[in-house]
């Protein structure tokens, strides 16, 4: 959801298409330009706008497994660990 910081007032809402557990749910955000990344607890990375109009989904993909870390972002690279791997990715090599 999308909060007015100044009045508390809802901007917009978004349900569902966001696999989380339901005992342990964590999401980490970060952003990046004129986009947000969202990384949930299941490992799924989504990037949508960020537009206080409306969610508008970029992209969305699966990028490690169940995790509760925040993840970091610097020239590119994503960085993440998850229970077993320490991840590295470049998210903006085209390959």
């Amino acid at each position: 959801m999308c909060l007015d910081a100044k009045t508390g007032e809802v901007a917009w809402s978004q349900d569902g298409n966001v696999q989380t557990s339901a005992d342990k749910a964590f999401t980490a955000f970060i952003g990046v330009g004129e986009s947000i990344m969202m990384l949930n607890d299941m490992g799924e990375l989504i990037l949508f706008k960020a537009d206080p109009a409306a969610y508008t989904e970029i992209n969305r993909t699966q990028v490690c497994g169940k995790n509760w870390c925040h993840p970091a972002y610097a020239d590119g690279m994503f960085v993440v660990r998850d229970a077993k791997n320490l991840i590295c990715l470049d998210l903006l090599n085209e390959e």
